[in-house]
């Protein structure tokens, strides 16, 4: 089976989640389809509606899942930011 890997500021409401729905939807049938969403993803999205969580990955919360240095420099910067 094939795989398809679609990659995009896909956020919560408007046409490039529905764009994104309808394609990983159609190309589900015939490939794996992974989507990889470079904006602000609730799960709120439109996107659920088409396809499964699973197949989502949210390009910052991988980042920050996965590499200690990113999740510290979070930390870091929360905290500066509560001190102003």
């Amino acid at each position: 089976m094939k795989k398809v890997l679609i990659i995009g500021p896909i956020g919560d409401i408007g046409g490039r989640e529905l764009e994104t729905g309808f394609i990983a939807k159609t190309l589900s049938s015939v490939a794996s389809v992974k989507i990889l969403s470079t904006g602000n993803m609730t799960h709120n999205s439109q996107i659920f509606n088409f396809v499964s969580d699973k197949q989502i990955i949210n390009l910052k919360k991988h980042l920050y899942n996965s590499n200690l240095f990113f999740k510290v420099l979070a930390i870091l910067s929360s905290l500066k930011s509560k001190i102003k």
